[in-house]
This record gives C-alpha cells, structure tokens and sequence, in this order.
C-alpha cells in the first residue's frame, strides 16, 4: 500500500495478470476453433447423412421396380407358358413329323433337299395326302431344275474321287440325254450307299437277317440324333425306286432301279426321272451323310 492508503499492483502482479488474460484468450480462441471444427464436422455428418438417406431413397426405389418386373414377369410367364408347352410339344414331335413328311414325298419317286424350307415340304406332304400329285411334282420339278447345278457342286465337293462321273451324269441331264444320265445317277446312288453303310440301295429292305441287322446297326449307332432315322426311314419301306418285281404288278409305272439297271424299262428316259434320280443321288450323298 502506498503512503496515500492506495492499492498498486506489483510488477510481478501485473506480469501475472497479463498471462492470465493471455491464456484466457488463448483458451477461448481454442474453444472457438474446437467448436468450429466440431461444427464442421456435424456439418459432414449431416451431408453424409443426406447422401446415404438418398441412396437409400433409390435402393426402395429401385427394390420396388424389381417387385413390380417380377410381378410383371410372373404374369408374362403364366400368359406364355402355354405358347411355351406346344413349343416343346413340337420340338418332342419334330422328328416324328420329319418321318412322316418325308416318306410321303418319297411314295411320290422323290426324295426331298434338307436345303428345301420346311414349310414347302410341308406343302407337298399336305398336296401329296390330298392327292393332289400334280402340283407336287410340278413343285418339285421346279424346285430341283433350279436347283440342280448346286446339288452337283455339293455332291462332288462331298465325294471328289467320283467327281468325273457326276460331272458327266449331269452334263447328260444338261443336255436333255436322259437316257444316259439317269442309269449313271442311280449307279452313283447305290455306289454311294455302299461307301457310306456297305448296304446298296436295294439291300436296305433285303429279308436277309444279316442285311436286317446291318441295317439295325446303322439306325443304333445314329440314333442321338433324333432326325437321322427319321430321315432313314423311307428307305426301309417300300418305295417306286426300290420296290420288287412281285410287288409292282404289270401296272407299275414310275422310275425304278431294277427296272432301269436290268434294261428291262424303255421308257425311263424323261426329264422327270431324270430329276427324281438327281433327287435320290442328293438325298444319299448329302442329307444322309454323316461327317
């Protein structure tokens, strides 16, 4: 206490109170950056917050659009189940109705083209069964005159060690020598046939017990695929090409191999026959062959 009775502070005191206003401002100043940066932080919380309830917004969305297609989708699938049974029903009853097409067209003293579209073979069954036999081979005759130059190339590309022949049988054709075309076509037939299962043509409906189990063994070893003997079929039945003496009768007429290749027929040569062999040399050589 000074002379006068007042109060001064010290040096010391003041020094004291100078720091302590020091660290009150500094300890303020800490709260206020802490503060702010915990204000910050919230701040993120809450941004992220938003973020994830957005997300989470579209999740729902998105879950309930997915209920919605399968909702959806179980209703499509209920309408085309049935479309979907006769599919399979078809698939199932495919070879069956190849078989059936195909020794129809065959009855007839032609042999189909797996490059014909199924739905003008069809065509020719539904004629053929209706007895109309004239718009079938005049649909036939069509389809292999126009076709006849590609079935060659196929057949000699297939089998080039007998191209010279071929090339010759169809040349005869070309040139309206029917007489000569068709003997070699159905020789090319059977020689192919021989390579092929070493059955000739006319010995596929041979009596003979090993000539019936050559011919059962051919059908086993190709029966995965489920087409195959359907498309071998035919040649197991009676047909104009391949049937016997007792079973043609006087009336018979059509082209037949026995006939042809014994020289016992003298009016084969025409430009039908002629086409039906090219038919039959395609039908052994390429829709029957097995790579």
């Amino acid at each position: 206490m000074s002379e006068h009775g007042i109060n001064k502070d010290s040096p010391t005191d003041c020094i004291k109170e100078k720091q302590d206003q020091t660290n009150n401002s500094e300890l303020s100043n800490a709260k206020s950056g802490f503060v702010a940066e915990l204000l910050k932080c919230i701040d993120g919380v809450d941004a992220v917050s938003q973020i994830f309830a957005e997300q989470m917004r579209n999740v729902r969305e998105a879950q309930q659009r997915f209920q919605e297609c399968l909702a959806g989708y179980a209703e499509l699938s209920a309408k085309l189940a049935p479309f979907f049974k006769r599919l399979m029903e078809g698939v199932d009853s495919f070879p069956n109705m190849m078989q059936d097409a195909t020794y129809t067209i065959c009855k007839s003293g032609w042999f189909f083209d797996m490059e014909m579209p199924l739905t003008e073979m069809l065509d020719l069954k539904h004629a053929l069964g209706a007895g109309d036999v004239t718009s079938a081979e005049i649909a036939l005759s069509e389809y292999y005159r126009k076709n006849s130059a590609i079935i060659k190339d196929r057949i000699v590309k297939t089998f080039p060690d007998r191209a010279p022949i071929i090339e010759a049988a169809f040349s005869a054709h070309d040139r309206g020598e029917y007489a000569l075309s068709i003997p070699v076509l159905i020789a090319q037939s059977d020689g192919i046939c021989h390579a092929l299962w070493k059955l000739q043509l006319c010995e596929i409906r041979n009596k003979d017990k090993d000539k019936q189990q050559a011919v059962k063994e051919l059908v086993s070893s190709n029966s995965e695929d489920a087409v195959w003997p359907a498309l071998f079929y035919p040649l197991t039945q009676v047909l104009p090409i391949s049937i016997g003496k007792k079973q043609r009768g006087p009336d018979f007429v059509g082209l037949n191999r026995h006939l042809v290749m014994h020289g016992e027929s003298v009016d084969y040569p025409t430009e039908i026959n002629s086409l039906k062999a090219i038919s039959l040399l395609n039908y052994v050589a390429v829709v029957l062959r097995r790579d």
